[in-house]
């Protein structure tokens, strides 16, 4: 067995620092384990024989017998002596609940160095510290001092996995109110070892677990992050994540929870949706999430909804709400709403569908009418409208039969049913495989998330491409224009004909050979905001013109930025059909290489209309990187412009992702903008391109960095 899995499903367990008292940290576990734990408990306590009537022990090293885990309630200085005896006893797993460690500053970050040094020598794997502790609900191990503990949930297929307690002590008590079957149930603090990722991964091959609900502040390895989301999403294991620090004020506060640093929201938002997780904005809505997928027959094909219902009133309300989720509620077609008008003659039969009272003189008009809707081949899921029906004793009986009778004939139909029943009749409901909501409005969001496990659980990843890493014998952090767009072109993003020159001669000459209105630029590897400086002459075409150009740029540039270095100016074809974008590269401490793209040009920083993915990215997933902007219907042509050249664009996107990933090592951002988006079948072109390396001991500053590094990203 590995250590992990002694962490999860003991079957023995130490509590060092035992209390007689079940109030208290270190007698709480003891009390809850005494109620449904069937392993051995040995308390340990240097001065009582006896703790809540087990049999306890002065020292760890005095049990005969083996130990699976340990849990640790002692002061943070004394923790790591408490660690060694563990080592000492051959236990692999262990759970720190104490706090004081690195979420009080520098000295507990000193103890939790110690004890994570001491966890590395001695092979022995950690939860916590500053942890709530963990639960095993199948086997009763509850290894934790959380309020509500005592009143489990029944056990089921959902585990729980937060670096907040308080978020695992809430969604216990959700759980038990809601009758949601519960499985593991892990709260992992400060994760100074095991984190959200290793036991993410391990609740995804996990045959127990079917949904996994997870909290999260922060991680240190996003690409461990991302390899546990892939391995959920092949096994068809929704995931259904809380993450906050979305805001600044968020971002201090979790780091000082839990001191671990949440890192960019944009790029965790990215990343969760890339791999097949669903970021839920509350608690709620990650409750009702995670019930329906724990609940629903099936996975939808499609994003389109029926709405039906016996209020009219409510089934616009209803489809406003689906609107705002993202769901679709097309009009049926029209041999279908023959067909409803036949059987329901006074109804509103378009989608949504308005049954009016008529149902109460034939109940069978229901089923048949659900019927006629399900198999259209229009209604992926269907959400029904029936308060009033689900708690007359009339009617509940009638209404129960017919909809009994439906899901015998229809097993995999998604149908969310809108009712304000009793527990009991609620809990016949989803025996029958029906989602129940007490709201009309409140199905909306959940159908969306299954919608999107739908398209995720079909999805193909990218495949990693086998480019070779370019090579650079420049000792520049910041690599001028006419190197860094060598290098991309060569990586597969087009660049155009263009000529770097040294006098005023050679401009004219190749302002000649490239023909039509040109557009000039210095190029220099200190100057990446050329245009703030004068550095830039547009929609040249007389000789004379060019040259005139070339000595201003010079002058300009001596004048405003004398220290520059300049390698020439570069004479380029002024390109006016396109549409500008832009492409960019951030090799993420967290994530490693980020890509970007978004609406480009001059006012990219103010506009901030861009998408993210961590590379490599496939065709499917770039094409929904650009269907996520808010201004995409550019692309598709708008006021007579005709087409973009979507195709082009959504290959140099996946070019550039796969030139990331190979260069990872050396590059640490790639800034293009604008990439000009030609029309339909012209493809796309680099107009200016920034690539900065990471520190070889170059001579640049800080702030210059910075600036070029993180621009797009503000």
């Amino acid at each position: 067995m590995t250590p992990l899995h002694h962490l999860l499903n003991p079957r023995s367990i130490a509590v060092i620092g035992a209390s007689n008292d079940p109030k208290r940290i270190g007698g709480r576990p003891i009390d809850l384990l005494k109620r449904n734990y069937s392993g051995e408990i040995y308390p340990i306590n240097l001065s009582r024989p006896e703790i809540q009537g087990i049999k306890a022990y002065s020292s760890l090293l005095d049990v005969e017998k083996d130990i699976d885990l340990a849990l640790i309630a002692l002061p943070a200085p004394i923790v790591n002596d408490a660690l060694k005896d563990c080592i000492k006893k051959g236990i692999d797993a262990c759970i720190i609940m104490s706090s004081g460690f690195a979420e009080e500053g520098e000295a507990g970050t000193a103890l939790q160095d110690e004890i994570i040094a001491t966890a590395r020598e001695g092979g022995i794997r950690i939860i916590g510290p500053n942890c709530i502790g963990v639960g095993n609900n199948k086997i009763g191990s509850w290894a934790t001092f959380a309020g509500g503990a005592e009143h489990l949930p029944p056990v089921g297929e959902l585990s729980v996995i937060t670096q907040s307690g308080g978020f695992a002590s809430l969604v216990l008590s959700l759980l038990k109110q809601r009758n949601i079957g519960l499985n593991h149930w892990i709260a992992f603090g400060n994760q100074c070892d095991v984190d959200f990722s290793e036991c993410l991964e391990y609740l995804a091959t996990d045959p127990d677990t079917k949904v996994i609900l997870g909290y999260l502040e922060g991680i240190r390895d996003g690409n461990k992050l991302a390899n546990a989301l892939k391995k959920a999403r092949e096994n068809g294991k929704p995931v259904v994540i809380v993450k906050v620090g979305s805001s600044e004020a968020g971002a201090i506060a979790a780091a000082s929870h839990t001191a671990t640093l949440a890192g960019e929201d944009a790029l965790y938002d990215a990343v969760l949706k890339q791999y097949g997780a669903y970021r839920a904005e509350t608690v709620e809505e990650a409750m009702q999430v995670a019930y329906t997928c724990l609940y629903a027959p099936a996975l939808p094909k499609g994003g389109n909804l029926c709405v039906y219902t016996i209020s009219g009133g409510f089934g616009v309300l209803m489809a406003d709400a689906a609107s705002r989720a993202g769901l679709k509620v097309p009009a049926l077609p029209e041999e279908v709403q023959d067909n409803l008008r036949e059987l329901l003659p006074f109804s509103s039969v378009r989608n949504p569908i308005d049954t009016t009272a008529q149902l109460l003189n034939d109940f069978s008009l229901v089923e048949k009418s659900m019927e006629i809707v399900s198999t259209s081949g229009n209604c992926d899921m269907l959400a029904c409208y029936l308060v009033g029906l689900d708690n007359s004793p009339t009617l509940q009986p009638k209404i129960y039969a017919v909809l009994k009778s439906f899901r015998e004939k229809n097993p995999e139909a998604i149908v969310a049913l809108v009712l304000s029943p009793t527990p009991e009749i609620r809990e016949g409901y989803e025996k029958l495989g029906y989602l129940v909501f007490e709201d009309a409005s409140e199905p909306m969001r959940p159908l969306a998330a299954l919608r999107f496990f739908g398209q995720s659980f079909t999805s193909h990843p990218a495949e990693v491409s086998s480019i070779e890493p370019f090579s650079n014998p420049s000792s520049d952090i910041i690599l001028d224009e006419t190197t860094a767009k060598k290098i991309i072109s060569d990586a597969g993003v087009p660049i155009p004909k263009e000529a770097l020159v040294s006098n005023r001669t050679d401009a004219m000459e190749a302002a000649a050979q490239i023909g039509g209105p040109v557009a000039m630029k210095i190029v220099s590897p200190d100057l990446p905001h050329k245009s703030d400086i004068g550095g830039v002459e547009l929609s040249l075409e007389d000789p004379e013109e060019v040259g005139l150009a070339y000595d201003r740029i010079i002058e300009n540039i001596r004048r405003n930025a004398p220290n520059a270095r300049i390698n020439g100016v570069l004479v380029s074809p002024m390109i006016s059909d396109g549409l500008e974008f832009s492409l960019g590269i951030q090799n993420d401490a967290v994530f490693g290489p980020m890509l970007m793209v978004g609406l480009g040009g001059i006012f990219i920083e103010i506009m901030q209309d861009v998408s993210f993915r961590k590379a490599p990215v496939s065709k499917a997933e770039a094409q929904s990187m650009l269907a996520e902007l808010r201004g995409q219907k550019i692309l598709h042509g708008v006021r007579g412009k005709p087409p973009a050249d979507i195709e082009g664009l959504v290959d140099a996107i996946v070019a550039l992702g796969d030139f990331a990933v190979a260069n990872a090592s050396q590059i640490d951002s790639v800034d293009i903008n604008p990439l000009l988006v030609l029309p339909q079948g012209k493809g796309v072109v680099a107009v200016d391109a920034v690539i900065a390396l990471k520190n070889r001991n170059a001579q640049v500053s800080a702030a210059h960095a910075a600036q070029v590094t993180h621009k797009w990203r503000k």
